[in-house]
């Protein structure tokens, strides 16, 4: 529910509620369109909601209807904008035409494409070499348009290209190539019920496995978020709140879930198979805070008296007992 109510928000600040809502049925489809916030491998057979809550919020960014205008740049020197957060700048919209820098007022001017148009040619035609020229585009760049820029560049001389995948994603775009032949990933989400190892670098993972019936206790990690792959089994989560409010959902193999840090939860293996998942945490150690070890690290007549239950059934609950251990 969480994760619903951050998406709603998003695209109501953006003022795109029904837009955005058609836009997101068409986010990761066959048909549709890849998501603009990261490159995770698409399911063989997408459900009607292919996106989580941060795909949810780039969408928002890029679709909004918010518009930074001349006005805009007439009230603000550069030297204000510089001293301005990123997430600032970005609630601001999307530019709605072109703009140059006047060093005389340090503001950004409105200019006519075609002026626009002139004044690059101009500059392009006065190099002595196009190698001299660097044509950087944004990763937010569509395809289509990056395709046509990209023929321009080429047809002026030169293959200078430093976008945002040379200065983002080195590690990607270099790395990559060097390794398998290929700048991109190739793993789709089925190839995780079928490999013999599976390596997560730069992450936290935990290798969860319970018993047919078993049931992992109450429990919440105060120190980062914790994403779940599925590996076999079924399985059935509680998530809790403040609130309160609760949501109980089961996830099968092949399925991803998601808890905020902080959020109470437990597991369940509701089938009649052993049930395993990864959970995986961006953190650089494991922390977890169990139910029954916050109540017995607490002084029992406090319990006792809050929950009305005798001090013995109290002293009968496990404390310090291992959750997350070496294989």
């Amino acid at each position: 529910m969480g994760a619903l109510k951050a998406t709603a928000e998003a695209l109501r600040e953006q003022s795109i509620i029904l837009k955005g809502g058609k836009m997101l049925l068409s986010m990761n489809q066959p048909d549709g369109f890849d998501c603009p916030g990261c490159a995770w491998p698409d399911p063989k057979h997408t459900s009607s909601f292919e996106f989580c809550e941060n795909g949810a919020k780039a969408l928002a960014f890029e679709a909004t209807s918010c518009r930074v205008t001349r006005e805009f740049f007439a009230a603000h020197t550069v030297s204000e904008l510089e001293r301005k957060s990123d997430y600032w700048l970005e609630e601001r919209g999307r530019l709605t035409g072109p703009m140059r820098y006047d060093a005389a007022s340090n503001r950004y001017l409105p200019i006519s494409w075609e002026d626009a148009f002139a004044l690059i040619g101009r500059e392009l035609r006065a190099l002595n070499s196009p190698d001299e020229a660097e044509f950087y585009t944004s990763g937010r760049t569509s395809n289509e348009a990056a395709f046509l820029y990209q023929l321009f560049v080429r047809r002026f001389g030169t293959n200078n290209f430093p976008d945002c995948s040379s200065m983002c994603h080195e590690s990607t775009s270099v790395g990559l190539p060097e390794s398998i032949g290929i700048g991109k990933g190739t793993v789709i989400l089925d190839d995780f019920t079928h490999a013999d190892a599976i390596f997560v670098i730069g992450q936290n993972p935990a290798l969860v496995t319970l018993r047919p019936g078993a049931l992992r206790e109450m429990h919440w990690h105060p120190n980062a978020d914790e994403w779940q792959y599925y590996i076999k089994g079924k399985a059935r989560i509680g998530v809790f709140n403040t609130g309160p409010n609760v949501l109980t959902m089961d996830f099968n193999a092949g399925d991803i879930g998601y808890v905020k840090r902080n959020y109470g939860h437990y597991a369940q293996n509701v089938g009649d198979t052993d049930m395993q998942f990864i959970a995986v945490f961006r953190a650089s150690r494991y922390e977890e805070i169990s139910l029954s070890d916050w109540l017995t690290h607490t002084p029992p007549a406090l319990v006792a008296q809050h929950l009305n239950v005798d001090e013995a059934v109290i002293n009968a609950w496990l404390s310090d007992t291992p959750v997350a251990v070496p294989e």
